[in-house]
């Protein structure tokens, strides 16, 4: 700056006299005139003085200018476009510590301290060469600190003798208000912490246009709500809250404190409930800013909440008990707590005095019927001397009857006005009465427990005596007047026989403490049946009941019943083995009767009289058989010996085998039998053959025997999912339905018939019935006729085998053998062998050899080839089990067929006899056709 001053003057002066040298010149080469020489001078003075003045004028605006960039208090330099300083101020060297010379030429940006700032300062020289300025705060080097001077920096461009691209920049040390600064920033950061670290929140928020700006927000509150800072700061409310309700009720607010109000609100946000207060902040009376401070109160919500719960509980149980709760002042003012009070006694809230009980018409008398007096109610007492009542009973009298009773408690209240009284009563009508009922029971029980011939002792732990009646005391011979109360119970034991063990077995039994019942005999040898319970008794402990009962006379009588139920049973054996060994003794003759009038049957030569006689000996001999196996039967049935061998039978082929069967005796009686099976043809039920063919033959047969001339007995079933039930129905005489149950009794005979009956067939069919798992019953109508049903489970299985036809006549007998069999028959009554032999000897290709005992048999069987032995059981040397034995045991005779020919046709017996081996078992008397067949299947 120094040199420009300088060269401007020489300049100025050496142009004068370049001036001044040409006009001369031109004067003088020339030869001008005079004038023109003097117009030349003129001019030139004029410019001389023109350059002087600007001359002037330019070096007093330099001076000013150099002055100024001298004298700024900032720092002040001059840079030209490519960061080259031009020119610094003395207050940069002196406040940098650097030489003029080591400043000029230097490039501005290696002032700085930080990498980042140079580079920063290159760009804002860049931008203001497009005529811009700039601003820019950077830390700049100084020799006597290392950490430099923080100064803040105006870059203006500036035009110097019409050149652009130079510029003037000027710093001013602020690194003491950047200290300042930071001070400022780490105490909003101290503060920031510490509002972080507080339990509640602060926030605060201005207003732009319509809406709250947050400009601070922060506090572990929070966090707890699940929000940060950033998440308010700078934002609406509408920004982090979704709830528009929520967003309505908090701008109420927000706009209240803006309002310059100050303003409290409650809310929640992720399940906190808090409190807010905000604070409106002024400058020149107007709101600047609002401030907001949150604590949390979700305790004491919580605790409000439990209050509200307990107060509802208690409003609760005060309305749902059953008692009735009042408060009483002194001044004799009642708050009824709920409405039992008014339901139970009829008052009101209110005063309760003298005149108003007695207006109401309520009186209070005690247990013994004497009056309450109004001073003395529990409610008075207490309320005036603090006095507590418990469970004072009281009756409520009304209109002169005692209407009910209350247990009344009451105790001293202090309230904050004044002292009162708490009462609380409830009905006990019910319990009262139950006392009473109680009183009169135990009255009763006393007077039936003196009276009662049974003998009662209570006794406790210690063996003591608690109670005893009249009945006790009279077997233990204790005197009425005698005080056993308290008496050790074991000196009475000497009253039963047997002491010592009578008095161990007592202890044991009181030991184990469960009940138990035992017999003994008093000395004076009568005969108790003791009983033992345990007690329980809530205010005495453990103990024990005895009762003791005199059965002396129910000893005898059960002794009398057992000697008569044996005699009996001894009678019912009797019986069974009388009808047993008289089967056998009826079926022998009876054998002879029926095998020779059908043997007398089968002979050509008698006549139609003879014939008819015949008939008649073996339908009566049939009728006889019939009877005996009924009777049996019977027998074998009351005493669970009847044997019942169930298979899959088809029910209408059975039921049509039975008409077949009944048909010749009902045309003979001109009854018709009319049957509709044809629905039940492919079902099935699982029942003994013989005895369902027995059941249906007997019900048909009443059916006919008790029908009315030329009447008809109708066959039908019904089935049902799981049953076939079967109805016989006639048209007979009937029976009046009184009789219906009675008809199935063992020899019963209804007596408005004359028809003759045993009273056997009913029984015997139900009790078949019941062991099959069927049921039978019947209907009838006097003179209409009777319907008698069966019913049986459905077998959905198919029998695939058919039974032999044991009916076949022995005409259709196919004789194909060419030599004779030999049949050995062992038989000792002589009917039985004559009628064998007769019926053996009318067949061709049987012979029969006849012995009258077993060990001629076993020579027979030993010495000759035998086809088929028929042995009867009972011989007279050895039995026919004796003689099946031996010839099992002998390899020649083991193989022979062996079948029992027996009258004992005991179920038992029969299976005895197969079971040890026998091929099979004829009854007597036999069937001609059936014994023959049965021969044809072993020879």
């Amino acid at each position: 700056m120094h040199c420009k001053k300088m060269n401007l003057p020489i300049i100025m002066f050496s142009l004068g006299i370049c001036f001044s040298y040409l006009i001369y010149r031109m004067i003088d080469l020339n030869d001008v005139g005079l004038w023109a020489t003097f117009f030349n001078l003129v001019m030139l003075i004029i410019i001389t003085f023109v350059i002087l003045f600007t001359y002037r004028s330019y070096m007093k605006k330099s001076r000013l200018f150099v002055s100024l960039f001298d004298n700024h208090p900032s720092l002040t330099f001059l840079v030209d476009g490519n960061g080259n300083i031009i020119s610094v101020n003395s207050k940069v060297i002196n406040t940098l510590n650097y030489t003029y010379k080591q400043l000029i030429s230097n490039q501005f940006w290696n002032l700085f301290v930080n990498c980042d700032e140079q580079q920063y300062i290159q760009n804002q020289l860049e931008l203001a060469k497009s005529g811009k300025s700039a601003s820019f705060i950077g830390k700049i080097h100084n020799k006597q600190r290392s950490d430099g001077i923080t100064m803040n920096f105006t870059l203006i461009p500036i035009t110097i003798d019409n050149k652009d691209g130079i510029f003037f920049i000027i710093g001013n040390d602020i690194s003491e208000l950047q200290t300042y600064r930071d001070r400022i920033v780490k105490t909003q950061i101290e503060l920031r912490n510490t509002i972080r670290k507080q339990q509640g929140m602060i926030f605060k928020y201005i207003k732009q246009g319509d809406r709250y700006i947050h400009t601070l927000c922060d506090g572990e509150l929070l966090y707890r709500f699940g929000l940060t800072p950033q998440d308010v700061i700078g934002k609406s409310l509408g920004n982090f809250i979704t709830s528009n309700n929520v967003i309505h009720n908090k701008t109420k607010s927000y706009d209240l404190a803006w309002a310059g109000e100050i303003t409290t609100y409650e809310g929640q946000i992720n399940g906190i409930s808090y409190v807010a207060s905000l604070r409106p902040i002024l400058r020149n009376g107007k709101v600047i800013e609002v401030i907001g401070s949150c604590v949390d109160i979700s305790d004491r919500k919580n605790m409000e909440e439990e209050l509200r719960k307990k107060t509802n509980l208690y409003r609760s149980v005060l309305t749902t008990m059953s008692e009735g709760i009042f408060l009483i002042s002194k001044s004799r003012m009642i708050t009824n707590l709920n409405d039992n009070v008014e339901e139970i006694l009829g008052i009101k809230s209110g005063v309760f005095s003298e005149a108003g009980m007695n207006q109401l018409g309520i009186e209070f008398v005690r247990e013994d019927g004497s009056l309450w007096e109004y001073k003395d109610l529990p409610a008075m007492v207490t309320t005036d001397h603090g006095t507590i009542f418990k469970d004072a009973v009281m009756g409520v009298k009304a209109n002169g009857n005692i209407k009910k009773w209350i247990s009344v408690n009451s105790k001293p209240l202090a309230l904050s006005e004044e002292s009162a009284s708490l009462v609380s009563f409830s009905d006990i009508s019910l319990q009262k009465k139950q006392e009473l009922e109680l009183k009169e029971m135990n009255a009763f029980n006393e007077i039936l427990m003196e009276n009662t011939q049974t003998g009662i002792l209570v006794i406790d732990e210690n063996r003591t005596i608690l109670l005893i009646n009249k009945a006790l005391r009279e077997i233990l011979g204790i005197d009425c007047d005698e005080k056993v109360h308290g008496v050790l119970v074991g000196q009475f034991h000497s009253a039963f026989t047997q002491t010592e063990s009578f008095s161990e077995q007592i202890e044991d039994i009181i030991t184990k403490r469960v009940p138990r019942t035992l017999t003994v005999r008093s000395v004076n040898g009568y005969i108790f049946k003791l009983h033992y319970s345990p007690l329980n008794l809530n205010s005495r402990g453990q103990a024990h009941l005895w009762t003791f009962e005199n059965i002396t006379e129910m000893s005898k009588l059960q002794e009398s019943t057992l000697k008569a139920q044996e005699e009996a049973v001894n009678a019912n054996m009797a019986k069974s083995d009388f009808l047993s060994k008289m089967s056998h003794e009826l079926r022998t003759p009876l054998n002879g009767i029926l095998g020779f009038a059908q043997l007398l049957e089968l002979e050509r030569t008698l006549d139609d009289r003879q014939q008819t006689f015949v008939k008649k000996i073996i339908t009566s001999g049939g009728h006889l058989l019939n009877l005996i196996n009924e009777i049996l039967d019977l027998s074998r049935i009351e005493t669970g010996k009847m044997q019942i061998s169930s298979q899959v039978i088809n029910t209408a082929k059975l039921i049509d085998e039975c008409i077949g069967m009944m048909s010749p005796v009902s045309e003979k009686s001109n009854i018709s039998i009319v049957a509709d099976l044809d629905h039940i043809a492919d079902q099935f039920v699982y029942a003994d053959p013989i005895r369902l063919r027995q059941v249906m033959l007997n019900l048909i047969d009443n059916a006919i025997k008790y029908n009315k001339e030329n009447g008809q007995v109708n066959i039908s079933c019904k089935i049902t999912k799981h049953d076939i039930t079967v109805y016989i129905k006639d048209t007979g005489i009937g029976f009046s339905n009184q009789y219906v149950d009675d008809i199935f009794e063992p020899f019963y005979r209804i007596k408005e018939t004359n028809t003759e009956g045993t009273g056997i067939g009913l029984s015997l069919t139900r009790q078949l019935m019941q062991l099959m798992g069927g049921s039978i019953g019947a209907e009838s109508v006097k003179g209409k006729g009777s319907t008698f049903w069966f019913s049986l489970p459905i077998h959905h299985e198919l029998e695939l085998t058919e039974p032999e036809d044991k009916n076949s006549n022995i005409s259709s007998w196919e004789i194909g053998k060419k030599f004779k069999s030999t049949i050995l028959y062992i038989e000792d009554n002589l009917s039985n062998i004559d009628l064998l032999k007769e019926i053996i000897e009318a067949q061709t290709n049987y012979s029969v050899i006849i012995v009258d005992s077993g060990k001629k048999g076993l020579d027979i069987i030993k010495n000759k080839k035998i086809d088929l032995v028929l042995l009867d059981i009972n011989l007279p040397d050895i039995n026919g089990y004796q003689v099946f034995n031996e010839m099992k045991q002998d390899e020649n005779t083991n193989k022979i067929p062996v079948i029992a020919l027996s009258a004992n046709a005991i179920n038992k017996d029969i299976q005895y006899t197969l079971d040890k081996g026998f091929d099979d078992y004829i009854t007597k008397p036999i069937n001609i056709n059936e014994f023959l067949l049965t021969i044809k299947k072993y020879i």
